[in-house]
């Protein structure tokens, strides 16, 4: 099915870019069908990487009508990304939007991130800072501090770094290397694309915070290993 979808893909001859939503997912069972759903309209095709889930997030996904890409084991965040960055660049696609698979980013703003791209920006990141009143306390101090950090080192103003929603046009990522297979893999991503001259950019949106999302992130460690990392990107310039 994934060869046949690909051969269709590189076949498919369009007027404008082709657009994909990557969702990486780990057991998200309860809530990436809706997601799924709701991206098809607004994008040409929906890849779920299944990244190792126990549960039932391959299947529904695909019932939703999302191409799965499934690791055998769960490898993070970082490296499904990785793996649908590979899938785009094969397929022939031209922009690509990130967002999970837990709801916490509503797929209606993915034309938002299109227009962005279109406009000549090679990343674009969604921007909750425009109203935090949703946003749990820990989260706004890891947010601003790690944002801060990042733009001081990319020499760019990103005012919401650790935002996965994303929109990112596929010649970024041809023919980068990563190294980080977790949360921190975003964070390079800008690094890499800022030291490559790309211009970043970013658009409003809303986020439903759920409480789930913590089960993915641990606030404290995740804040650590980012540190960690900007410090080791600073003595490697």
């Amino acid at each position: 099915m994934e060869a046949k979808i690909r051969t269709m893909l590189l076949q498919e001859s369009v007027s404008r870019p082709v657009v994909m939503a990557l969702i990486p997912a780990y057991n998200e069972e309860r809530k990436v069908a809706d997601v799924v759903a709701q991206c098809l309209p607004l994008v040409d095709y929906v890849v779920v990487v299944d990244d190792g889930s126990v549960d039932g997030t391959a299947r529904k996904a695909r019932q939703a009508g999302a191409v799965v890409l499934s690791q055998s084991r769960n490898m993070g965040k970082g490296a499904a990304l990785e793996r649908g960055f590979r899938w785009a660049q094969e397929c022939g696609v031209e922009y690509i939007i990130t967002l999970d698979g837990d709801g916490q980013h509503p797929p209606k703003h993915i034309p938002q991130f299109v227009a962005q791209l279109e406009r000549g920006y090679d990343v674009v990141l969604g921007n909750r800072m425009a109203d935090l009143s949703g946003m749990p306390l820990e989260r706004r101090f890891s947010n601003l501090s790690t944002s801060l950090v990042i733009s001081l080192i990319a020499g760019q103003y990103i005012p919401d770094s650790q935002n996965g929603y994303r929109g990112i046009a596929t010649r970024v990522v041809n023919g980068m290397t990563f190294t980080k297979r977790g949360f921190e893999l975003e964070a390079e991503l800008l690094f890499k694309a800022s030291r490559l001259g790309y211009r970043i950019g970013n658009t409003p949106i809303e986020t439903v915070y759920t409480g789930e999302e913590q089960s993915k992130i641990n606030v404290v460690m995740d804040t650590a290993r980012f540190l960690i990392y900007f410090v080791q990107e600073i003595f490697n310039r």
